[in-house]
């Protein structure tokens, strides 16, 4: 699925690159690992392939763009009340590597944002993930970064956007 060179995405430390693959033999088990080099190099981890939630995955197609723009217009959830429910709800979808709860995660926080307050790390949590989407969609579509990340705002910001309920 991964070859040396190729791009891919881990929800925490965002665009990285495929250095090498290693086969390993750990406690009697074989595992392919994949080295990824994150930030310029400033960052390497090693992801064991063989397990399911390896927190990475390849580039979406810039076909898959629209679609997931248009999510991002749609995306409608019920968040919980308490800070630290809503915080966890969200970083489980953040660390699912799946595009659209990405999506949702920053539709959600936007249109919470326009009748509470954010707390520091839904901020944070925030901004983080308008930034990865937006440096993923720059590198496969070499547009601008910051552009893409306005693009991300104003979608998030159509006053017809969808109400983001909250559950007890």
């Amino acid at each position: 699925m991964f070859n040396v060179g190729s791009k891919v995405m881990h929800p925490l430390h965002g665009l990285g690159t495929v250095e090498n693959i290693e086969h390993e033999n750990i406690l009697g088990q074989d595992s392919d690992f994949a080295c990824i080099s994150f930030q310029n190099d400033r960052l390497k981890i090693k992801v064991n392939l063989g397990r399911k939630n390896a927190m990475i995955r390849p580039l979406v197609k810039e076909e898959e763009i629209s679609k997931i723009f248009s999510h991002l217009k749609t995306a409608d959830s019920t968040l919980p009340n308490r800070s630290s429910d809503r915080y966890n709800f969200n970083l489980r979808k953040v660390k699912s590597c799946d595009i659209y709860q990405l999506a949702e995660v920053i539709r959600d926080l936007t249109v919470f944002s326009k009748k509470h307050k954010l707390t520091p790390k839904e901020q944070q949590m925030l901004k983080q993930a308008r930034k990865t989407m937006a440096v993923e969609f720059s590198f496969i579509t070499k547009r601008d970064e910051e552009a893409i990340e306005t693009e991300i705002d104003e979608i998030c910001r159509l006053d017809e956007a969808p109400q983001v309920l909250s559950r007890s």
